[in-house]
């Protein structure tokens, strides 16, 4: 059987003999690994495939939202036309790239994950390829975020980040920025491909409030239709452009809850009379304290006996 070109991905570079594998040299280290091409049933994706940890894309909050671009024709095909690089063996593998390839026809009954496989390869050549494979959509900020707090890197500078995973300064320093953002927020969108940075660096600060507001406010389900809510809930993918709609949807609640005024908090009903008192100013907050502020003239016409009154 001939070769053919994997064209499209970093692995366009491999001619693949579909006989007798193919030899691949690394830029990075120089070594040349021999890769056969493989083939894993999509019900057996969940034991034997892992993704590897050193690639960026999170796996805990992908979705089919966030395939929607991939899902139709691999599901249609089957299987994934352009092979994913592995390592390891037929029954336990670990994948370098395409994990949204990989998600995709794990939840395809009956398909096949197309696979390049070779037994082993130098860590330095599986970050080189984890890091630069999908090129196609690169990961988010948000995956590079839970990246980052994932593999400790907290401490590394944004230079540092962008060396390591191969990506932009901005992209590095924006995903520090994000750190402290819980992941239950991200659950109320459709994927973290339908939150937008500026979103989630304005909330930079508000942290403390996060919780209350993920517990108000909707999640983009609530935002469909009902015939969408229908489609999604049977598992049918829906067009992107409803799921971006609904997200920012939600983007939008959320930014309207932050913006509206803080909750008054009523006033004993003991404390009114000095409410009554010309250049006297009274509140209270949610601790009960009561905050007093009186003129200036007052002050210090009264000031000694506010002393005894408070001694008292």
């Amino acid at each position: 059987m001939g070769t053919r070109k994997t064209f499209g991905r970093p692995s366009a570079d491999i001619d693949l003999d579909l006989d007798e594998g193919t030899e691949w040299e690394s830029p990075i280290t120089g070594k040349t690994y021999v890769f056969k091409l493989i083939k894993v049933h999509s019900s057996k994706i969940p034991t034997s495939v892992t993704v590897s940890s050193l690639n960026p894309r999170n796996q805990q909050h992908l979705s089919l939202a966030d395939v929607s671009d991939l899902y139709p024709l691999i599901k249609a095909e089957k299987g994934n036309t352009f092979p994913v690089r592995a390592v390891g063996t037929k029954d336990e593998l670990t994948i370098l790239e395409g994990s949204r390839r990989s998600y995709c026809v794990s939840k395809i009954e009956d398909a096949y994950l197309n696979v390049l496989l070779t037994p082993e390869m130098d860590l330095k050549d599986q970050a080189h390829i984890a890091t630069i494979a999908d090129i196609y959509r690169k990961p988010t900020t948000i995956d590079v975020a839970l990246h980052i707090e994932k593999e400790g890197l907290q401490d590394k500078s944004h230079q540092q980040i962008a060396d390591m995973l191969k990506i932009s300064k901005t992209t590095a320093f924006n995903a520090k920025k994000i750190l402290s953002i819980p992941q239950e927020l991200y659950s109320l969108f459709p994927g973290l491909s339908y939150i937008t940075v500026r979103f989630l660096t304005s909330l930079k600060g508000k942290e403390d409030e996060l919780g209350e507001i993920i517990n108000a406010c909707s999640a983009f389900t609530e935002h469909l239709t009902p015939d969408e809510l229908e489609q999604h809930n049977s598992g049918t993918l829906l067009n992107s452009d409803i799921y971006t709609k609904a997200a920012k949807a939600v983007e939008k609640e959320i930014t309207e809850y932050i913006k509206k005024p803080s909750k008054q908090f009523e006033l004993p009903p003991s404390y009114a009379p000095l409410a009554s008192v010309k250049g006297v100013k009274i509140a209270t907050n949610a601790s009960g304290e009561v905050k007093l502020t009186l003129s200036k003239e007052l002050a210090e016409g009264k000031a000694e006996q506010l002393r005894a009154i408070l001694e008292s």
